[in-house]
């Protein structure tokens, strides 16, 4: 795990978190893999920058703290199981002056295998999530590239474009539901509450789990266990790329520092699922086996969610971007010596 405290470490060096000193801090989702990083920065934050922050860690299941980052004497990160589409699970939550909501099914075979949880998530379990917010609080919400499907627009998406998708698509249940989550959340700022939204493309690095069922991290699982990449379909359908590192520095600095409702969370690198399983391979040294029937892939998946970083970087201007090859080769490395010895 010594790699997921660098990154925590290289985040608190380009972010001044010393807005949270003081706060009372809620992270939900806090074991997968975003919730995994915001965990650590939060907690790298108190431990070795001195930040007095009392940490709140949501899990649905069974969850452990990365190596290293238990907390400080007398102020460790408080582990909480809670379902979020259970009310009385959300009402044990602690109130809170900060809310990061992390908690999603953004494994699309997932929530296509659970849709009514999916969406009671994002919908039932947010409305309970911002009630535990303070009044003066900041609220910080992760919604997802996939609101832009169907856009009027063509590639690379702003924030002012728009999806048009059928309440019968297949992704239904992931898209409206985080089309609902940015409206609720926005309305809160009606209740004295500073929020705000984030839209990530494919955000991608080291902490994944055994078994994660993202294209990326299927392709790193294939090349590691059986030394070549076999892909569901051609991989025509394109998407933009965020190492960690970047989108958890980015992620803070719109929930400290932003001024608008909603951003892209995204990287520089746009590639095809193609050229990412090729990239992977190169770096693997694994084939890349295309079938030849091109019926396999995931039901409705967007054939293009390029997303534009304008208006984060007219706030946060950034040009040290972790390269795709060197994130890849990073998350590779950790993933052989950390899931498949």
């Amino acid at each position: 795990m010594e790699i997921i405290h660098e990154i925590a470490t290289d985040v608190n060096i380009e972010v001044d978190m010393s807005p949270l000193d003081g706060k009372v801090v809620l992270v939900t989702g806090a074991s997968g893999l975003l919730g995994t990083h915001i965990i650590s920065a939060l907690q790298v934050a108190r431990d070795d920058f001195d930040l007095n922050i009392e940490l709140h860690a949501q899990s649905k299941g069974k969850y452990k703290l990365s190596a290293g980052t238990g907390g400080a004497d007398g102020n460790p990160t408080r582990i909480h199981y809670a379902n979020l589409a259970n009310k009385n699970d959300c009402e044990r939550l602690p109130n809170a002056d900060v809310v990061i909501s992390a908690a999603s099914y953004a494994q699309p075979l997932r929530f296509l295998s659970e849709p009514l949880m999916a969406l009671r998530a994002s919908s039932y379990g947010l409305m309970n999530l911002l009630e535990k917010c303070n009044v003066g609080g900041r609220f910080l919400y992760i919604s997802s590239s996939e609101v832009y499907c169907d856009a009027l627009a063509n590639p690379p998406f702003h924030e002012k474009d728009t999806g048009s998708i059928s309440p019968y698509h297949p992704r239904a249940c992931y898209i409206e539901g985080k089309r609902f989550g940015e409206a609720i959340t926005y309305l809160y700022r009606n209740r004295g509450i500073s929020t705000v939204a984030v839209r990530p493309g494919i955000t991608y690095g080291p902490g994944v789990k055994r078994g994660d069922r993202r294209s990326w991290a299927q392709f790193i699982e294939r090349a590691l266990t059986e030394g070549e990449i076999k892909m569901m379909d051609a991989g025509d359908v394109k998407r933009t790329f965020c190492y960690m590192t970047d989108g958890i520095e980015l992620l803070f600095k719109v929930l400290l520092y932003g001024t608008q409702t909603v951003y892209n969370l995204s990287g520089k690198s746009s590639l095809s699922i193609f050229e990412l399983a090729e990239t992977i391979g190169e770096i693997a040294h694994a084939p890349v086996i295309v079938p030849e029937d091109d019926s396999g892939g995931v039901a409705g998946t967007p054939d293009d969610l390029q997303l534009s970083t304008e208006l984060i970087e007219s706030e946060f201007p950034k040009n040290d971007w972790v390269g795709m090859r060197d994130g890849l080769t990073q998350t590779i490395e950790w993933s052989r010596e950390n899931l498949y010895k």
